[in-house]
């Protein structure tokens, strides 16, 4: 399969996936992130493709604006910067960083200014003291997947922090110490939360928030088919994806490290105790074009006509999602 039939299949991957259809049409972060990340992504891969400077500085203001839509986004640096290094552009300067810089340290200098943190968000101090650090001195059931006995629990806690009276700084400070003494104490129960939040991120299938943007209550076969066929559609894509990693003639080395990289940079920070599919749908794009890569290199395998056939077979199940 030729570079843009990989492009048209990951497209088509894309526009069937249950997960962000069913996210798509809300109000939430997710939906503009997705955009504006996918965007810096891909503009980093043709940048590391062609060795563009100008597309690199293009990336690393896109990644910026990412970064301020979301700040988790920041952990896509490092993606950025192992794929750098893995391709010849490490040859010139990473000029990514520049635009990226000039995106982010404005908005970094208005906190230090209101607040007296030079940071671009306090969020990853957030998940770290009440989701990761407070949430394994609980045992929530993986049961409640809607996070209903761990909100209530950081709802209480949130207003003892708002009736201190200490400053921002203070208060950041004192969450990050309390959070890393918390985690020393309790690494075992971090490590199993953190485990089975990656699972519930990884392979969710949103059924819940499908099941109640619908007008009436879904019935148990309902309930079920919510559940199993997003099921089979995203372990089909990562089974895909995987493959697509290894996949040498459809992507080139360094592209299939930078999606890999924006991949496990997206799912990894969302490993907690609060973890929900809707964390997956920023890493979905990438996940698609590793998929399509993947099969493409299937295809190869198994030969042009029974290639075709299977191909088709796959568009036509996907599209019945």
């Amino acid at each position: 399969m030729s570079p843009p039939g990989v492009g048209l299949l990951a497209g088509c991957l894309y526009a069937t996936e249950w997960v962000t259809i069913v996210y798509t049409p809300m109000l939430i972060s997710e939906p503009i992130y997705t955009v504006t990340l996918a965007m810096a992504v891909f503009t980093f891969a043709l940048a590391l493709s062609r060795q563009s400077n100008p597309l690199s500085l293009a990336a690393g203001l896109l990644l910026g604006l990412a970064a301020v839509v979301k700040p988790a986004a920041q952990a896509i640096m490092v993606a950025f910067l192992v794929a750098w290094l893995c391709s010849k552009a490490r040859r010139s300067a990473p000029l990514f960083l520049i635009t990226y810089l000039a995106c982010v340290t404005p908005w970094m200098m208005r906190n230090q200014h209101k607040y007296g943190d030079f940071t671009l968000s306090e969020m990853s101090t957030v998940d770290l003291y009440f989701y990761i650090a407070k949430g394994s001195l609980h045992a929530y059931p993986p049961g409640d997947l809607e996070g209903s006995r761990i909100n209530a629990d950081v709802d209480a806690l949130n207003r003892e922090w708002l009736s201190s009276t200490l400053s921002p700084t203070q208060r950041s400070r004192r969450m990050k110490q309390e959070a890393a003494a918390t985690i020393a104490g309790h690494w075992p129960a971090v490590l199993r939360q953190s485990a089975i939040g990656l699972l519930r991120t990884s392979l969710g299938t949103a059924s819940i928030t499908a099941a109640h943007s619908l007008d009436v209550p879904p019935g148990r076969v309902s309930r079920i088919l919510l559940n199993v066929l997003p099921g089979i559609q995203i372990l089909l894509l990562w089974g895909l994806a995987i493959a697509g990693c290894f996949a040498g003639f459809a992507l080139r080395r360094e592209i299939r490290i930078l999606l890999a990289a924006s991949i496990i940079c997206v799912l990894l920070p969302a490993a907690s105790t609060l973890a929900q599919s809707r964390f997956r749908v920023p890493a979905i794009p990438e996940i698609c074009v590793l998929a399509a890569a993947g099969a493409a290199a299937l295809g190869r395998r198994m030969g042009p006509t029974k290639y075709r056939q299977e191909l088709a077979r796959t568009l036509l199940s996907l599209s019945d999602l």
